[in-house]
């Protein structure tokens, strides 16, 4: 008698008072799955799939981390430093700019007033424009002299003869309306000054002075006219 193992249990060993043959089991080769072994998962209902795993979110990353990885191909460029700002080079370069032209203005205006106050065309100005202006007191402070020649007559050159002196020609000639210096030349210490003076009766003639540096200053030592 052979053995199906498809063929059902018999009980009859045990309806017969005999215990019953457990079937053998099955070969290797003629196991087919069914439903009840088809799950991994004990404990699971036959047939019931098991639960989806649960759901997680992304993974937090470092800030500055790639979350997908490294990149391949060329490194990444490291940030710029900010742009620094040229409005305060600027502002420094237009203060020095302007300090420069205050200096060099300054010794324009230093040179220029020492010209003026310091050469014999200076001191004779000084003292035209004090006659015309019949600041005789003034005018006599521009000179040196102990004689004074006036209209080919030689007087002392004190301070009161020579104020009376300028008087009288204001009177006589009129005032000084126009004076200007023709020529000058200097020698040394030495300097001579032509001057052309206009008055306002019409009358106009030409004065040669003479004048000596004495200490820093020019002086009128010989003149042969007011």
């Amino acid at each position: 008698m052979s053995n199906d193992p498809n063929q059902p249990y018999s009980s009859y060993g045990s309806e017969h008072g005999q215990e019953g043959t457990p079937p053998p089991p099955p070969s290797a080769g003629s196991y087919e799955p069914t439903q009840y072994a088809g799950s991994t998962h004990y404990g699971s209902p036959y047939g019931t799939p098991p639960p989806p795993p649960p759901a997680y979110g992304p993974v937090p990353t470092a800030p500055g981390i790639n979350p997908y990885g490294v990149q391949y191909g060329l490194p990444p460029q490291p940030p710029q430093p900010p742009r620094r700002s040229l409005r305060w080079l600027w502002i420094t370069l237009a203060i020095v700019a302007g300090l420069v032209v205050l200096v060099c203005g300054g010794c324009i205006l230093v040179g220029y007033i020492v010209a003026l106050t310091g050469s014999p065309d200076s001191t004779v100005n000084n003292y035209y424009s004090a006659i015309q202006k019949q600041d005789y007191n003034q005018a006599y402070s521009y000179l040196a002299i102990d004689t004074l020649t006036i209209q080919g007559e030689e007087i002392s050159a004190t301070q009161s003869r020579f104020a009376l002196a300028a008087a009288t020609i204001d009177q006589q000639a009129g005032t000084v309306t126009r004076y200007s210096i023709t020529s000058s030349s200097t020698d040394g210490n030495e300097a001579t000054v032509v001057v052309h003076v206009t008055r306002s009766s019409g009358v106009a003639y030409d004065v040669h002075l003479q004048l000596t540096k004495i200490g820093d200053e020019w002086k009128i030592t010989q003149l042969d006219n007011i």
